[in-house]
This record gives structure tokens, C-alpha cells and sequence, in this order.
């Protein structure tokens, strides 16, 4: 089964994604990001899936409250609880067993692809146990992470078909020595992108 599973589509991570980039005084529409999940996921046979913080720490109920209203689940989605309460998540710095996320997804996964906040923290963790721990093909969306915001901001509306993000064209206006920097980086997660540059 493939797998398409976003990381806490919820109203305080989007509106702090939105602080400052202008989005919509641009012309650009956040909800974009729907149409991409749509277009690319849903419409390509994934199951797609909503990780939420739950209602209680070790419950598996979705607090679905904190939704942003920039998010749409389809009634074909998943919805599935974190096993931490945001509260908790902020004040403690809690993080769920990931064991306690997976055993909730559909099985077998063939294909797992991931989005959401934040690509440098949560979605990179759920990555790399995906890839390391449960020996699962994962990749990161980074269209349908938190770049998404920034990428729009930047560069306009993100195409609604590609796969892999244009990051190339950003980081070489700083010069070769950045592109490499971020090739360093990115080398030793299987799941990010590795070709940066002409395809």
C-alpha cells in the first residue's frame, strides 16, 4: 500500500508558517497545498493520512480542535492520534513512540511519503524510522512540508506535478559552495532529494 502521511495540519503550526511571507497580498493562495496533497497523493492511489496531537497524552484519539482551517481532510483520509497532547508536546518537548504512530497506519506499506512540520524535525525523524527502523521506501515531499510557505513565497505557486523540490535554483544565487554544503547534508538521508542541480 502507498502511503502519503501529514504531520500536524494544525492552526498554530500554519499561521506561524504564514507570519511574514504575504502570501495572499502576493496573489498566492495557501490553500494550495490542498490541491498538491490532492493532485499527487490522493489522485495517485495513496492513502493519505493526517497525524494529529491527541486529545489526551496516551490516547490515540485525534484532537482535532487545533485544525487549521487552511487544511482539508477528505472523508477517504486517515486521521490518526499522535499519543501527545499539544500541551504536553510544548511544555514537556514530548515526542510519541514512533512504534505507537506506525502501528496505526495501514500495512503493508509499500511506499511512504511525507509531509508537514517540520521537515527538519519531526518529518525528518519519522524518515529516518521509516527508512532504518521498519526498512520502508519513505521520501519527503518537501513541496508539502513547512517549505511549502517559504518555497511560495519566494518563487510563486508550486507546480501541482513534480517531484522534488527546485531548491537548486535558490541555493546557487549563494554561490556553488552553498549547493555543496546542502549536498553534504543531504547525503545520509536516503529520503530528501540528493540531485541538486541540472536533471
Amino acid at each position: 500500500m502507498k502511503v502519503y502521511l501529514f504531520l500536524y495540519p494544525i492552526r498554530e503550526y500554519v499561521e506561524t508558517s504564514l507570519e511574514g511571507r504575504y502570501l495572499k497580498e502576493r496573489g498566492r493562495d495557501p490553500r494550495r497545498l490542498n490541491k498538491i496533497i490532492d493532485y499527487r497523493y490522493r489522485r495517485g492511489g495513496f492513502q493519505v493520512t493526517w497525524l494529529f496531537f491527541s486529545a489526551h497524552t496516551g490516547s490515540k484519539t485525534p484532537d482535532l480542535t487545533r485544525t487549521s482551517e487552511l487544511i482539508e481532510v477528505a472523508p477517504s483520509d486517515l486521521v490518526i492520534g499522535y499519543g501527545v497532547s499539544f500541551a504536553e508536546h510544548c511544555e514537556f518537548r514530548l515526542y510519541p513512540r514512533l512504534k505507537f504512530v506506525f502501528d496505526q497506519l495501514p500495512t503493508p506499506i509499500d511506499e511512504l511519503v511525507l509531509g508537514g512540520f517540520h521537515q527538519q524535525d519531526c518529518v525528518d525523524k519519522v524518515a529516518r524510522y521509516a527508512h532504518w527502523r521498519r526498512k520502508i521506501q519513505a521520501w519527503v515531499d518537501e513541496d508539502t512540508t513547512d517549505f511549502f510557505f517559504a518555497t511560495t513565497s519566494i518563487n510563486g505557486p508550486i507546480p501541482l506535478n513534480r517531484r522534488g523540490p527546485d531548491i537548486y535554483s535558490e541555493l546557487i544565487k549563494h554561490g556553488e559552495e552553498w549547493v555543496q554544503a546542502v549536498r553534504e547534508v543531504r547525503k545520509d538521508k536516503p529520503w530528501l532529494d540528493q540531485v541538486l542541480g541540472p536533471k
